[in-house]
């Protein structure tokens, strides 16, 4: 599923209001590493995204955003019921921890090509 500039935007505006921030500390979604779906058996939307940080104005001092996206912390699973808002899961520290925070749907994960039980794009 193409995934549009609307829910990209949506996308963003949902991860910088779980860390506090402006949207604008963001610059888009990581190319390549975005994925979205819908699960038509449950009318819920799925979308997988690693986020790109905006450059920080000072060079020497970055941004919430810059800091939350280092050491793999800014990929997120991301789920919306038909009509409802976006949830977001950080799933960044998962390689190291062994655990996700969200169960995707198997079919999803087929459909993204990702393995059974994971919560990250493959190479993020």
């Amino acid at each position: 599923m193409i995934i549009s500039d609307t829910v990209r935007t949506q996308l963003i505006a949902a991860v910088a209001a779980q860390i506090r921030v402006a949207p604008s500390e963001y610059s888009g979604l990581r190319q390549g590493l975005t994925y979205y779906a819908v699960d038509t058996t449950t009318e819920t939307y799925w979308a997988g995204a690693q986020m790109v940080p905006a450059p920080s104005p000072n060079p020497n001092q970055p941004t919430q955003a810059q800091v939350s996206s280092q050491d793999e912390g800014s990929y997120y699973i991301f789920e919306k019921p038909r009509g409802g808002p976006w949830e977001v899961y950080a799933t960044g520290g998962t390689t190291q921890l062994g655990a996700c925070g969200i169960t995707v749907p198997p079919a999803i994960l087929q459909g993204w090509g990702w393995p059974s039980g994971t919560c990250r794009a493959p190479g993020s």
